[in-house]
């Protein structure tokens, strides 16, 4: 298991792994980042193809929570009803606040949960933090926050690939 900003795993996007792989990994809960892992950063608006994704979790026995840094409750309660899944906005990640809160929605361990995020210093960090396995998915889109676009130069000096972008082959260990 990673520990520090490793992750465990590495996608380009959550839709790269599904309830099978989830299932062969000893995996049965996702604590999911919103902005830029399963919806742009100003948007709200879930894709089909997420959406059919987060079908197939629930089809296929796999418990989800939305655990979002957002301030905008409004919002991730728009994109947790949109997917079917508890939400937690205010997370404080890396904080270990809302990993727990989330995990105690799910009423799972920490070895049952798989984090999933775009930011190795809230996402990774604070699940590594929280003895769960992380995953690393690729920012959906641009812009960002100007906090989150000053971290990516912290994450490439980190060890983050310059070339981890959407589209591409997923990276898996």
């Amino acid at each position: 298991m990673g520990r520090g900003l490793k992750p465990d795993f590495q996608f380009f996007a959550v839709t790269d792994f599904d309830s099978a792989w989830l299932r062969a990994n000893r995996i049965k809960g996702l604590l999911l980042d919103m902005d830029n892992t399963i919806v742009p950063w100003r948007g709200a608006e879930v894709s089909a193809a997420v959406l059919a994704w987060a079908r197939e979790l629930r089809a296929g026995g796999l418990k989800a929570c939305i655990v979002s840094n957002s301030r905008y409750p409004a919002k991730v309660a728009r994109v947790g009803a949109a997917l079917g899944f508890p939400y937690l906005h205010r997370a404080r990640k890396p904080r270990q606040g809302g990993f727990r809160a989330g995990r105690a929605l799910l009423g799972l361990g920490p070895e049952e949960v798989l984090v999933v995020g775009d930011q190795l210093f809230t996402d990774i960090l604070g699940g590594n933090r929280g003895r769960m396995r992380t995953c690393l998915i690729c920012p959906i889109a641009r812009p960002e926050f100007i906090g989150t676009t000053l971290l990516r130069l912290l994450e490439r000096a980190a060890g983050r690939p310059p070339g981890f972008q959407q589209n591409g082959p997923a990276i898996t260990k």
